[in-house]
């Protein structure tokens, strides 16, 4: 004999995609958070074998995992096309962000998309910049790849996107395609600055020690998911004048950073693993962060009494040479940064 529960799920799965935004409405509108005793008959999920007591955003879920892939797909379309027809006359901010999640949750690919519809250009994001962090947890949630990249990085560049999300969102573009991390930082440069020109302004002790570590979980990012040789090479074209590249430079290479950066008497450098020295890769310096990694004291010595003072001046002069070299080149001094900590 089939229990009411499996009767319940098969009529479930024979609802079209407008049936499934319905269904979502009636759960998640402001009526439904208004009338308390509707809300408790519409989250209620015992007829789908799902016990009552458990928030209605994980019985949703549940309720999810429990279609077959077809039903599953419907759902999820549903799902996004409530998000996209959301209107702030019939939900709260409490109510999108639980489309939010539950877009996360599914891995819904469309909704990939609609974050940047809905809340980059819309009138969502506006009003409550909140949203755009549950929107970074969500795709946090989807796996790496291309669609998850381009769906970051379209928030990330929107117009209402706030800048104190900028790290959180350049952490999930490293993840999701490390190669493109330097091109990455400087689309975000803007933002990047803002938000550092803003805490420096604020002479706030708490929201400084939060840049510096976000700054340092940036920077472990880096290592974690570029490959070494891909950071060495992009020390060739790193433009330490720029003020977050210059202050990622200090967190990857300086004293208390993921990597080092060795010199030797031939004038030759490695990049270095610091908790697995045996994980090197040659490195070429561009000019400025030559210069930079000088003034800074990032080059680790490969034996005592390198460089001598000769050898610096050399070392210097010649890098000097190829800049003076290059078309239009940015000036020699690196920008004074606060000693990482």
């Amino acid at each position: 004999m089939i229990d009411a529960s499996t009767m319940a799920i098969a009529q479930f799965q024979g609802l079209r995609v407008p049936q499934y935004e319905l269904f979502l409405k009636e759960r998640l509108s402001l009526t439904a958070e208004a009338d308390l005793r509707r809300r408790d008959r519409h989250c209620n999920f015992e007829p789908w074998g799902i016990p009552f007591g458990e928030s209605h955003l994980d019985s949703l879920t549940k309720l999810f995992r429990k279609l077959p892939a077809d039903t599953q797909e419907r759902f999820r379309n549903g799902l996004v096309d409530t998000f996209r027809h959301a209107t702030q006359a019939e939900f709260s901010a409490d109510g999108i962000s639980g489309l939010i999640y539950l877009i996360g949750m599914t891995k819904s690919p469309a909704g990939l998309e609609s974050f940047c519809v809905v809340l980059g250009s819309g009138s969502w994001g506006k009003a409550h910049p909140e949203l755009f962090y549950d929107a970074l947890s969500a795709l946090y949630m989807f796996p790496s790849s291309t669609a998850t990249y381009r769906g970051v990085r379209s928030l990330a560049t929107s117009g209402c996107f706030p800048d104190k999300f900028v790290f959180d969102a350049c952490a999930i573009m490293v993840r999701s395609s490390p190669l493109r991390w330097l091109d990455d930082l400087r689309d975000l440069s803007v933002r990047f600055d803002r938000l550092i020109e803003r805490i420096d302004r604020s002479n706030s002790d708490a929201e400084r020690n939060s840049l510096a570590e976000k700054e340092r979980k940036l920077a472990r990012s880096l290592k974690q998911y570029v490959p070494l040789a891909d950071i060495a090479r992009a020390l060739e074209r790193l433009d330490p004048t720029r003020s977050m590249e210059g202050r990622l430079l200090r967190r990857l290479l300086g004293q208390s950073g993921t990597l080092t950066l060795e010199g030797s008497e031939d004038d030759q450098y490695h990049i270095v693993d610091r908790a697995d020295p045996g994980r090197r890769t040659r490195a070429s310096l561009g000019p400025q962060v030559l210069l930079a990694a000088l003034k800074w004291r990032l080059i680790r010595r490969s034996h005592p009494g390198w460089p001598s003072a000769g050898m610096q001046d050399h070392i210097v002069a010649a890098a000097l040479r190829r800049l003076a070299s290059v078309e239009g080149a940015r000036p020699t001094e690196a920008p004074p940064l606060a000693e990482a900590t």
